[in-house]
């Protein structure tokens, strides 16, 4: 039964070099299916209907990638192109940037890219890896992804991997992705309101300003201060990673956020088991 491969997260100690690399997209999944249609990673269609009918050419049956959006020209946040691709309505600009070919699953992945990179056009971006071989190649490739592309990270497959109808393994080694930050999704409990400090300022014994933190003088925003979560039976408040307008749009949605699971990213657990340094990446909307 097909399923769509799926990365397993890097294990130092397992890597096996060489491996061919590429940035990882933050973009939405999406497979080309014959007689199926252009569906997500968990094999629905696509909601955007203009989306799934550019796709749906025979020529571009196979593929496998990532769907990013833009605004003019400009590649768009991973919310923006959820938003776009989960309305079934609009003409979003859009591309897939297709890093795989299925349909010989039994070759391997340094085989099938080749079909891969002969359909490029307006709508397709084939993603052509670099090779990797050695652990220096690799954090130098991991910073070029995140600190001057843009990316989250970076995927490595083994050049003679199958296409695997599911998950790889560490060990596998078929897909892997390698990322300074891990991402993880927690249930939403809650929502806290920004807040301004209104009390008045007064010079303090070192003769800098500072306001006191009286309640009186705390007035709400009308606007996201917080998301309240729970992640692994730990309760903790996510509060960074948001633009203005997400603060403002999840506020005046706040009351259907319960139950919902956000995505967020963080750097390791604290002594008492809360993620540290958690990001805000985005409310999961399942396709």
């Amino acid at each position: 039964m097909f399923k769509p491969l799926l990365a397993a997260t890097a294990d130092v100690a397992l890597l096996k070099f060489p491996y061919l690399a590429t940035p990882k997209i933050d973009g939405i999944r999406c497979l080309i299916m014959p007689d199926v249609g252009v569906v997500s990673r968990t094999l629905k269609p696509i909601p955007n209907v203009h989306i799934r009918d550019a796709l749906a050419s025979p020529i571009f049956a196979h593929l496998d990638g990532e769907i990013l959006t833009y605004t003019d020209g400009v590649r768009d946040d991973f919310n923006t192109v959820q938003s776009k691709v989960m309305s079934r309505d609009g003409t979003p600009e859009f591309k897939l940037i297709a890093f795989d070919n299925f349909s010989e699953p039994k070759d391997a992945y340094a085989s099938r890219i080749r079909k891969m990179e002969a359909i490029a056009c307006d709508l397709i971006e084939p993603l052509m890896p670099v090779c990797i071989n050695n652990i220096a190649d690799l954090d130098h490739y991991e910073s070029l992804c995140i600190d001057k592309l843009g990316w989250e990270g970076a995927m490595l497959r083994n050049p003679n991997g199958i296409y695997k109808f599911g998950r790889s393994t560490a060990r596998e080694g078929i897909l892997l992705k390698v990322k300074r930050f891990t991402d993880d999704e927690a249930t939403i409990t809650g929502t806290v309101e920004q807040m301004e400090n209104t009390n008045e300022a007064k010079t303090n014994v070192f003769g800098r300003m500072e306001r006191s933190s009286a309640k009186a003088g705390m007035k709400g925003k009308d606007t996201l201060g917080a998301i309240q979560c729970v992640w692994n039976d730990i309760a903790f408040e996510l509060g960074t990673g948001f633009t203005q307008s997400q603060r403002d749009q999840l506020w005046s949605e706040r009351e259907s956020l319960i139950g919902q699971k956000v995505t967020f990213k963080y750097q390791g657990v604290g002594t008492h088991g809360a993620p540290r340094f958690p990001v805000f990446l985005g409310i999961r909307r399942d396709l």
